[in-house]
């Protein structure tokens, strides 16, 4: 594979999309990225990765956030824009790879290489999931479901142009619960390596 591919992962909490990203990675012998690039964002900022964790994903406090010639002071917008120039470096690096979440979609979008993916999933389906994840009640896996996706909603869609899910700015929309997240990582693997075929034709 002589092209540059990035492979963009949005997902609903529970839905498997994580470990979509990582059987795909593994397959194509690349890298995946997460929440890994705190680690390397806190590296360049001479900060403790545990100390970026808790803004990651999240939407700013409108109400404590104050932006002075064009800088802001709050941290959730700072590791924002930290977090958008890391991805954008390492694209532009040419190393292909699978990032997941972070808004990669957007933030590489344009690249002729560029793969967008969102699962979803049925609600029982994720629940179930989160429930054997995480070891919680099926209370608790319900609770946390409503109020990751309602974290990493209010984050994509605070910085981004368009809504998270929006079917008309992703490639492929699957629902893993119809196959399970094995099957639907294999299903999601074929469809990347016709897409690579794609691109790799067009030379």
């Amino acid at each position: 594979m002589s092209k540059q591919f990035i492979i963009a992962i949005s997902r609903e909490y529970g839905s498997g999309g994580h470990q979509i990203g990582e059987y795909i990675a593994h397959e194509l012998g690349i890298k995946m990225y997460d929440r890994s690039i705190i680690k390397e964002i806190a590296k360049e900022m001479h900060m403790d990765p545990k100390e970026l964790m808790e803004f990651d994903e999240r939407p700013k406090n409108v109400i404590t956030t104050r932006r002075v010639k064009g800088h802001s002071n709050s941290m959730e917008d700072i590791l924002n824009e930290k977090q958008d120039e890391w991805i954008r470096r390492k694209a532009d690096s040419g190393e292909s790879f699978v990032i997941v979440g972070r808004r990669g979609e957007e933030i590489l979008r344009g690249r002729p290489g560029l793969i967008n993916i969102f699962v979803t999933g049925d609600i029982g389906y994720k629940v179930r999931r989160i429930m054997a994840d995480r070891h919680i009640s099926k209370e608790e896996a319900e609770s946390e479901l409503i109020r990751i996706d309602r974290i990493r909603r209010a984050y994509h869609n605070r910085f981004s142009e368009w809504k998270w899910g929006d079917s008309r700015h992703y490639d492929i929309i699957v629902n893993s619960a119809k196959l399970g997240a094995d099957a639907t990582a294999r299903m999601m693997l074929d469809y990347v390596r016709a897409r690579i075929a794609r691109l790799e034709s067009k030379d």
